[in-house]
């Protein structure tokens, strides 16, 4: 009889703490309850051996979210399965679509990683169920050798030109005939990608999109700082980014035009989720005034993203956590002292 599972995972998201407080709230909330399914929580590896005796094992499973290939040896950073094992986790994911866009997971890789689960007491959650078809592709440009230019055909039978992470992709060549800024009209055969229907780099990548224009220069904004009379509101605290218009950035986006149209502009634009903040908004960031002008996969919820010149400066300013304010309508600011183009790094 097939079973029914609730299984939640928290991929790299709570601290120790926070996780530790998270699986006490589960743990309450099911004490009193009879759940028809069986409930489980995959967590990061610091949380296992914390997390495991504080809850109802009778109620809720616990699982690891990934497990090395590899028995044991040097292998910097992996955590084997017998070390998953020995914090009383009694599961692991494996093949979670992220795992093998980001990090190039194969089937003979999970193969291993199934072999060594099962050997040590583990029962795989295993990720087969975003992949629905199999595509013969062909890549014809790369850009920096990150994002990848591939042809495809639609469930029309249609060629399409679409981008997906190079990662992705099982058995394609590195020959010299792969331009660097997927321009070359030579066709190099990049082997198999899974299309997926579900949100992330899958479902981009097989959607159709085209990279437009080049990169011609930077333009640079004058900071706008906020006056005294301005009339702010709170919008609570967000996790601020920065980016810049190159492809590790922006993937096959890297044209320094945001998702309004407009060509971004250094202290100026920011990426923000539309649904939280609407585009042409007025942002008060650190008393600096900046436009909401574009948009960001990742770019959800209580999340800016801040455009930069280059991507040696999105790097150095940083992450931190602030207040934000919206510059309401009507207040004044100090006028823009001009924008200039200048050149890429």
């Amino acid at each position: 009889m097939r079973k029914n599972i609730v299984a939640g995972n928290w991929k790299m998201n709570k601290t120790l703490q926070e996780g530790i407080a998270l699986a006490k709230e589960l743990n309450e909330t099911l004490a009193n309850e009879k759940p028809n399914c069986d409930v489980i929580i995959c967590t990061p590896f610091i949380h296992l051996a914390s997390v495991t005796p504080l809850v109802d094992a009778a109620k809720i499973g616990v699982g690891a979210e990934n497990c090395a290939d590899k028995e044991s040896g040097a292998y910097t950073g992996e955590v084997s399965a017998a070390m998953v094992a020995s914090t009383g986790a009694k599961y692991v994911i494996l093949g979670h679509s992220e795992r093998r866009a980001y990090y190039g997971e194969t089937v003979a890789i999970l193969e291993e990683k199934v072999k060594l689960a099962l050997a040590n007491g583990l029962t795989p959650i295993f990720c087969i169920g975003e992949v629905l078809e199999e595509d013969e592709i062909s890549r014809t440009g790369t850009i920096d050798d990150i994002w990848s230019r591939i042809l495809f055909e639609d469930d029309n039978g249609e060629e399409q030109v679409g981008y997906i992470p190079t990662s992705v992709l099982e058995g394609y060549e590195d020959k010299n005939q792969v331009a660097s800024d997927a321009t070359s009209d030579g066709t190099v055969e990049a082997g198999i990608i899974h299309k997926s229907t579900g949100e992330g780099v899958f479902a981009e990548a097989v959607e159709g999109v085209t990279q437009t224009g080049g990169n011609a220069g930077v333009l640079e904004g004058q900071p706008i700082m906020v006056s005294a009379d301005s009339s702010l509101r709170p919008l609570g605290v967000f996790h601020i980014t920065h980016y810049c218009q190159c492809s590790i950035c922006c993937g096959p986006w890297a044209n320094g035009i945001t998702s309004t149209g407009v060509t971004a502009t250094t202290n100026r634009t920011i990426a923000v989720d539309p649904t939280v903040i609407p585009y042409g908004s007025k942002v008060v960031i650190n008393g600096q005034v900046y436009v909401a002008e574009d948009c960001g996969g990742a770019i959800k919820n209580n999340r800016i993203d801040i455009y930069m010149g280059s991507h040696a400066e999105a790097l150095n300013s940083g992450v931190f956590d602030v207040e934000v304010y919206l510059l309401e309508e009507g207040s004044s600011v100090q006028g823009i002292e001009g924008i200039q183009e200048g050149n890429q790094e």
